[in-house]
C-alpha cells in the first residue's frame, strides 16, 4: 500500500497511501508536486515503473546514508541479495497498480493510458 497511483497527490491531501507511509510521509511531497494527480501514474506500464523508480531511488539515499552511519562505527551488517518473494511482490504491485486505474475509471484499451 506504499505505492498507490494516488502517491502523486499534493502533500495537504488527505489519502490512505499517505498514512500508510506514517512518519516517512514527507518523502512523498517531492513526487506529489513534480507529478500532475492523474497523470503518469494513472497508467498501466508507465505509471508503476515511475513508482518502482521513485521508491528505488528513496531506498538507495537511505541506504547510502545507513551505509554511511554503519561504516562511522565500524559495525559487522550482514548483505542482504536479492530474494525470490521480491518477484512476486512486484507482480502484485503491478496487479494492484492496474486494478486501481481501473476503478479510476480508465480502460486497458485505452492505448493513450499505457
Amino acid at each position: 500500500m506504499l505505492l498507490s497511483p494516488d502517491l502523486d497527490l499534493a502533500a495537504s491531501v488527505r489519502v490512505d497511501s499517505r498514512k500508510n507511509w506514517g512518519l516517512l510521509g514527507t518523502l512523498r511531497m517531492p513526487f506529489g508536486r513534480l507529478v500532475k494527480h492523474r497523470g503518469v501514474t494513472h497508467t498501466f506500464v508507465r505509471g508503476p515503473v515511475v513508482l518502482l523508480a521513485y521508491l528505488s531511488v528513496l531506498v538507495l539515499l537511505v541506504g547510502l546514508v545507513a551505509w554511511s552511519v554503519v561504516g562511522a562505527l565500524s559495525l559487522r551488517v550482514p548483505v542482504v541479495v536479492f530474494h525470490p518473494v521480491v518477484g512476486w511482490g512486484l507482480l502484485g504491485l503491478v496487479s494492484a497498480h492496474a486494478i486501481h486505474v481501473v476503478l479510476d475509471g480508465y480502460r486497458p484499451w485505452d492505448w493513450r493510458r499505457w
